[in-house]
């Protein structure tokens, strides 16, 4: 099994007022804006994993992003509510 170094799963929740909120994924940019890519979602006990670019994001929902910590660093302003940062 090959390591791949500092890669890394990180869990942000879509807060109420985020700039993500109610977005697709397609227009949320996040791969060309912060170099993350989303391998799951969690809305409530429903699992999307490897949403197509047509899934909207909703507010409460766990983004599941694969990313080096610095790119994770860089996405998480987008899942925060307007005025807040994580």
């Amino acid at each position: 099994q090959k390591q791949m170094p500092d890669l890394a799963v990180t869990v942000y929740t879509v807060e109420r007022d985020s700039p993500l909120d109610a977005v697709s994924l397609l227009d949320a940019e996040l791969r060309q804006k912060a170099g993350v890519t989303v391998v799951a979602v969690t809305r409530g006990d429903e699992l999307f994993a490897h949403p197509g670019g047509d899934f909207r994001f909703a507010a409460e929902d766990l983004v599941y992003l694969f990313s080096s910590p610095a790119e994770a660093a860089a996405a998480a302003p987008l899942f925060a509510g307007v005025g807040k940062e994580e």
